[in-house]
Formats: C-alpha cells, structure tokens, sequence
C-alpha cells in the first residue's frame, strides 16, 4: 500500500474580511473572502470557495466561523458539503438590540474522498432577519487534513 506523504498536513482557507450573507434560505456555498493556503498539501488544491481534491482517501475536515450582524436577529445554519456528502452541522443565533453581537459556529467531519471532488462551507439563513444586508462572517476558517 502506497501511502501519501501528506498524511498528517493540513492545509486552510482563512478570511481576511468580513463575507455578506444574503438572505439565502437554501444552502449555498460561502466565499471565505481571501484565501490562504496556509500549508503545502499536495493531495488538494483551492478552486476558488473551497478545496479540491487531487489524491483519494480519508480527509478530516474543519470549520470555525463568528458570525456577526447588525440585524436585529439572525439565525444561521452551516455545514460542510464533502463530494456531495453532508457533514458538520453547525448553527448560529444573534440576537442584536442596540449593539452588534456575535455567536461562534464550528464542527469537524470526516469524509472519504476522491479525487476531483469538492470540499465547501454552506450556509443559509432563516428566522426573523430585520435587516438582512446585515449578516456577516468574520475569521472564518476551513482546514482540511488528510488522515490516510
């Protein structure tokens, strides 16, 4: 058996901007603003909202985001869709009166892969959103690491 040098690296997409949600109510796949490859894994590559995968096998893979608005109420729903496989569901509630406040989304899933397939952050909204221009993420991260 012939395994990957990459068995144990991560690589990740972080944000260095604030990312608009829309008033989305079907899952959709969420820009991470700039992305950075923050580690050399040569079993997948970014394609632009996610990751690709170059090299089949088992891949760990993990999010984080805070979620801000300046709506009066947001409910966020977040997860990763994996080669079509959903996985690692999270969910945000902000509540905002006067001030901005913010709520932490995160989760880890493990997926089995091929290659050119797709890793992405999804996401929708629903509730009561007052203001829905208003719905952001902040450091938002997604990190892949190949297990095998």
């Amino acid at each position: 058996v012939i395994v990957s040098p990459d068995v144990g690296s991560t690589a990740k997409i972080t944000n260095s901007v604030m990312v608009n949600f829309n008033s989305s109510t079907t899952m959709t796949d969420k820009a991470l603003g700039t992305l950075t490859f923050n580690d050399f894994n040569s079993d997948v590559s970014i394609d632009g909202t996610g990751f690709l995968i170059n090299t089949a096998g088992t891949y760990q893979v993990n999010y984080s985001v805070l979620i801000g608005s300046t709506g009066e109420r947001t409910t966020t729903i977040l997860q990763i869709n994996a080669g079509g496989v959903k996985g690692g569901y999270g969910f945000s509630y902000v509540r905002n009166w006067s001030t901005v406040e913010q709520s932490v989304a995160s989760s880890t899933s493990v997926f089995q892969l091929n290659a050119g397939e797709t890793v992405r952050l999804q996401a929708r909204r629903e509730g009561i959103i007052t203001n829905p221009a208003n719905a952001l993420i902040g450091l938002a991260q997604l990190e892949i690491t190949r297990l095998r």
